[in-house]
This record gives structure tokens, C-alpha cells and sequence, in this order.
């Protein structure tokens, strides 16, 4: 996997100055644009993406690499910052990488764009202006839906499971065609990501199918695939419980999928309860060891 070399980014980015000196293009601001010392993981939220989103080439197999880069776009942090916490990180999504992996290994090349979590696939072998036109009607989606931009820029469930947008025609069966929901003739989400050999929930997908479609009636398509996909992610992430509502590790013993003390203690490898941290004495999860932490809290501590 190989990002694109300086010569492509100074083209790109040569393209992106052009085009936006004759179609000035405004992007989605930051909802919180303060820094995240001294606040608790739940005021965190993503700051501003950069202008020039990455694009991700099947040549290589540096999943590092792809992780920290597409970490470092959403997060609005740098790919040094991302690369300290990168093991911490790859519990998040390590699956996605396989995945993702899987997909470039085919010949897809997967786009980001300015929205986090959020990737476009193409294929490098065809000459299409998809990536570019979607990531426009996405802009305008989200500018009509003030609410729905505000849920998938404050989302964590879409940076453990990002959503990729396919263009397909719709008479190409998913593998699960039982799970595919259409919002529009031309947009329908689906709660999976299939390659050309296993389906699996490392991903979502939004399929498109931009022909024969008003412009209007598609980005009401978008706008209804993507609200479905934030709540998807966003109810599969595991988090832990408010701490207020906790006493003790007999609290949170589910979340863990213990059902004994001695389940727990074996988890975190400590041989009594006496040796775990004492919850009524912390204020915020971010207090305590990255290995008491779930996806969500992970996301929160080293992203937001």
C-alpha cells in the first residue's frame, strides 16, 4: 500500500488550487475547535480535516502506513502523534486494515475525503470522476442536514467502522442481499463490506448508483444511507458505562464478557480483584491504563 508520491500530491494538490479558484468550495467546520487537554473524553470532538484528503494505492502492504494515514486525515493530528499510540490504535481497527488490505490487493484505490470515516472506492484502471463528483454531493448532503453533519463529525463508531461508498449498478447482488436497505433509486446502505471472497462488518457500505438520478433525489438518497450508517457504527461500538452509574468492576464485568470475578481477573491478568483500580476514585476512563479501555474510549483518548 503506497500513498501518492510528491509528483502526484503536487498535481493533485495543483488541480485542487485550480478548481477551487474557479468553484471556491466551502469545507464543514470544526465543531470544537479547542484542544483537548483538561477536557474529559466526552467534550472531545474531530477537528478541522485537512484540505487535501489521501488517496490509497494497491502497491505495497504497509498496513502501518495506511492506518496512520488515515487516522492522522480524520483526526486532524499528525502522522508522528498517530505513530506513538499506533499499537494502542490497531486494537481500534485492525480489522478494518485487513480489509482494507484485502480491497487494494484486488485493485480498488480507496479514497478519503472531508468527512472522518468516510472513504470512496475506485478502480485506478478506469478514468472516472466518481470520487471527485461524490465527495461534491456529500458537501451538499451535509449542508442541508446540519444534524446529520453534526452526528458524523462528532461519531466514534465511524472511526472504528468507516463507511465506504461503492458506485454499482443495483442488479449486482450484495452476498447479502437480505441485509441491502435502498433509500433512493440511486443510494442504499448496506451493513457489511464484501470482497471477492468473504463478507464481514469491518465496514459498512453505501452503494450508488449515480445514472438516471436527479441530482436532488440522490443527495436525499446520501443523506438517508449515511444517517443509517452513523447509527449502525455508532451502535456497534463498544464503550464503556458512564462512570457514575458504576461502584465497582462487578459493574462493567459484561462488558468484558466475564461472568465470574475470576474470568475478569484472568483478562487483565491480575490474581485478585484488590489489584485492578478502584473506580470510585476516578473522575474520567481516560485515568486509567489503555488496557482497561474499549474501542470507544481508545478513540476518544488519542484522536479527539
Amino acid at each position: 500500500m503506497k500513498i501518492q508520491n510528491p509528483l502526484q500530491m503536487f498535481r493533485e494538490a495543483l488541480k485542487t488550487h485550480l478548481e477551487h479558484l474557479i468553484h471556491p468550495k466551502k469545507y464543514m467546520p470544526s465543531n470544537n475547535s479547542a484542544e483537548c487537554s483538561g477536557q474529559t473524553l466526552h467534550q472531545r470532538s474531530v477537528k478541522q480535516l485537512r484540505a487535501q484528503p489521501p488517496v490509497l494505492h494497491s502497491t505495497g502492504n504497509n498496513k502501518q502506513e495506511v492506518s496512520m494515514v488515515l487516522w492522522s486525515h480524520w483526526s486532524g493530528k499528525t502522522q508522528k502523534e498517530v505513530k506513538a499510540c499506533y499499537s494502542q490504535l490497531e486494537k481500534v481497527n485492525g480489522s478494518v486494515l485487513l480489509t482494507m488490505e484485502k480491497l487494494l490487493g484486488e485493485g480498488h484505490q480507496l479514497h478519503s475525503c472531508q468527512i472522518p470515516g468516510v472513504l470512496i472506492m475506485s478502480s485506478p484502471y478506469v478514468l472516472s470522476d466518481f470520487p471527485h463528483r461524490l465527495s461534491g454531493l456529500l458537501d451538499k448532503a451535509l449542508s442541508k442536514d446540519l444534524e446529520l453533519r453534526s452526528q458524523i463529525y462528532c461519531s466514534d463508531g465511524v472511526l472504528k467502522t468507516p463507511i465506504l461508498f461503492v458506485r454499482r449498478d443495483f442488479a449486482e447482488t450484495p452476498m447479502r442481499l437480505e441485509s441491502l436497505e435502498k433509500f433512493s433509486k440511486g443510494a442504499a446502505f448496506y451493513p457489511y463490506i464484501d470482497t471477492t471472497s468473504r463478507s464481514d462488518t469491518s465496514m459498512l457500505t453505501i452503494y450508488v448508483d449515480d445514472r438516471h438520478i436527479s441530482e436532488a433525489a440522490l443527495i436525499e438518497g446520501l443523506r438517508g444511507a449515511l444517517r443509517r450508517a452513523v447509527q449502525k457504527a455508532d451502535n456497534n461500538l463498544p464503550q464503556l458505562p458512564g462512570l457514575s452509574n458504576i461502584s465497582g468492576w462487578s459493574d462493567v464485568m459484561e462488558h468484558y464478557r466475564a461472568t465470574c470475578e475470576a474470568e475478569l481477573l484472568r483478562h487483565f491478568k491480575v490474581g485478585c480483584i484488590d489489584r485492578l483500580p478502584d473506580l470510585s476514585k476516578i473522575s474520567d476512563w481516560s485515568e486509567l491504563s489503555d488496557k482497561y479501555l474499549k474501542s470507544r474510549e481508545i478513540i476518544q483518548k488519542y484522536l479527539r
